[in-house]
C-alpha cells in the first residue's frame, strides 16, 4: 500500500553494502524481491486445493518435493505472469534505473529515449525521430506478451471450472 519511490532510499542500502550498484545483477534482483512478488505467489498457491498436499504427504513427499514438483507446476502460470509484469515494470522504470545504474553503456532503454530526447539541447523538436524510437522500444515488450499470453489466460481461466 506503499509508493515504489517510498522504498528506494532501503533498497540502494542495501545494494550498495551488497557491492551491487553500477550493475546489471543489482538492478534486477531489486525488481524482483518485493512485496508484490510475495503477495502475488501467496495469492497463486493458496488457489491450489489443499487435498493435493494432503495426498503428496500421505504419499511420503517432503516439504521441497511439494514444493518444487507439485505446487510450482501448478502455478506455472502465475511464474509466468509475474515475470511479464516484473519485465514490464523494470523495462519503463526510469528513476530506479537512474539511481543503480551509473555507467552510459549499461543504461537502460527508458533513460537512453530521455538521453535522446534531450540531446544536444534539442528537448523535442525532432518529434518524428523520437516515436519512432518509442515505437521500436514497445516491440520487445509486445513480443513478450505474445509469447506469455497462453500462460497467462490459463492462469485465469484454470479456477473458471465449477466443482460440482
Amino acid at each position: 500500500m506503499m509508493p515504489v519511490a517510498a522504498t528506494y532510499v532501503p533498497d540502494y542500502i542495501i545494494i550498495s553494502k551488497m557491492g551491487l550498484i553500477n550493475t546489471h545483477t543489482g538492478y534486477i534482483l531489486s525488481c524482483t524481491a518485493s512485496i508484490f512478488t510475495i503477495f502475488f505467489f501467496r495469492q497463486s498457491f493458496m488457489q491450489i486445493d489443499k487435498s493435493i498436499f494432503e495426498a503428496a504427504k500421505i504419499d511420503g513427499a517432503g516439504h521441497k518435493t511439494i514444493l518444487w514438483h507439485i505446487a510450482a507446476p501448478m502455478a506455472s502460470s502465475a511464474f509466468v505472469t509475474l515475470g511479464i509484469f516484473t519485465f514490464v515494470g523494470s523495462y519503463n522504470n526510469y528513476l530506479w534505473s537512474s539511481l543503480v545504474l551509473k555507467d552510459q553503456k549499461k543504461y537502460l532503454v527508458s533513460m537512453g529515449i530521455k538521453a535522446f530526447f534531450s540531446a544536444e539541447g534539442s528537448y523535442g523538436l525532432n518529434w518524428g525521430s523520437i516515436m519512432a524510437a518509442c515505437c521500436i522500444i514497445v516491440l520487445p515488450l509486445l513480443l513478450i506478451f505474445l509469447i506469455g499470453e497462453k500462460w497467462i489466460i490459463n492462469g485465469i481461466t484454470s479456477d473458471a471450472v465449477i466443482k460440482g
